[in-house]
């Protein structure tokens, strides 16, 4: 092997490993980086949310989101519709928590991790439909 393919070879870093023939098109672990990811810094949600823009960013989708009116209505247009009342999912989604905080937990799932986690603690007896869920953190 020439000089300069050893160098290469000792810098260059393969998503596939060479002792497998054809190589394996499994990401490497993190701990082939030395434990950093990607980036060369750990990258998790606590750290993430120490960027003053990040966390500024998630905080006015949250408040904006989470303080929006909820309605229901039985048709699209407005000079016939009818108001329909609100499901408890929609009024009270966790009773340990009020609405506006579970919604605030349920948009910075989706901006942190893109998507959001619930466990049903309650179903509706009649039809078996959720009407109480408890945010999951994963």
């Amino acid at each position: 092997m020439s000089m300069i393919r050893r160098a290469v070879a000792l810098t260059e870093q393969r998503g596939a490993l060479g002792s497998i023939p054809f190589g394996d098109t499994t990401p490497i672990p993190n701990s082939m980086l030395g434990g950093l990811g990607a980036a060369g810094t750990v990258v998790s949600e606590n750290s993430t949310l120490q960027v003053a823009a990040v966390y500024g960013s998630l905080q006015v989708l949250c408040n904006a989101v989470a303080t929006l009116p909820v309605r229901l209505y039985n048709g699209p247009d407005p000079t016939t519709r009818k108001s329909i009342p609100l499901v408890p999912l929609l009024t009270k989604p966790f009773v340990e928590i009020s609405r506006i905080d579970w919604m605030t937990q349920f948009v910075m799932s989706l901006g942190l991790r893109g998507n959001f986690f619930g466990r049903i603690t309650q179903r509706d007896p009649g039809d078996l439909t959720p009407t109480q869920i408890k945010p999951v953190r994963r």
